[in-house]
């Protein structure tokens, strides 16, 4: 791990680049890993440079989150990658994943566990948000700069609001009681394909 946390709590507020032994996909682990289970205190990555993730099967990510309540901003410029996806979210605390306009994310977002997690994708996902075997509630917002590929939510109630950005697979609400919200502004319009949703 280029960085790993297993007490306390981190406040990273990253502008250079952080990685794992040999980089992207190198043979390492998580450019950041999470593993305080502090509850007390949020743990926060916000990022405007590069963190990168290694090839490791479960760990290769830029960032795994294995415990403590994580928010995660990626800002404009900012890069977050890895050799096996982008963003583990494997905690049973809550986690908040802001993408800013302008920022990419390379890879899949993975998210499984129970707890909830709310995500807003107004910069690039080059990849997809994979949650279906989470079983805490998802709070969705495809911002009108947004734009992601696919998108699998777990057992629980979710919801996916759609500021009017670009969808290149499917939403997949999984099971639950799951809510689509359009909320586009007043003047504003954007279109949105019934083949891009299910559940």
């Amino acid at each position: 791990n280029g960085v790993n946390v297993t007490g306390g709590f981190l406040r990273l507020a990253n502008t250079g680049t952080i990685q794992t032994t040999g980089g992207t996909a190198g043979a390492g682990l998580a450019g950041v890993r999470l593993a305080s289970v502090l509850t007390v205190q949020n743990q926060t990555i916000t990022n405007s440079g590069t963190i990168n993730g290694g090839s490791d099967a479960t760990h290769g990510y830029g960032i795994d989150v294995e415990d403590g309540i994580a928010v995660i901003t990626n800002q404009s410029g900012g890069l977050i990658t890895g050799g096996t996806g982008a963003i583990r979210l494997a905690n049973t605390n809550a986690s908040t994943v802001t993408l800013n306009s302008g920022s990419t994310v390379m890879g899949d977002i993975l998210s499984t566990n129970t707890g909830t997690r709310t995500l807003t994708v107004a910069g690039l996902l080059s990849g997809n948000y994979v949650g279906g075997s989470g079983t805490g509630v998802v709070s969705f917002t495809l911002a009108s700069t947004g734009s992601m590929q696919a998108a699998t939510f777990g057992s629980a109630s979710d919801t996916f609001t759609f500021n009017g950005g670009t969808i290149g697979g499917v939403v997949n609400a999984g099971g639950g009681t799951d809510t689509f919200n359009s909320v586009l502004g007043a003047g504003n319009s954007a279109t949105v394909s019934l083949s891009n949703l299910t559940g």
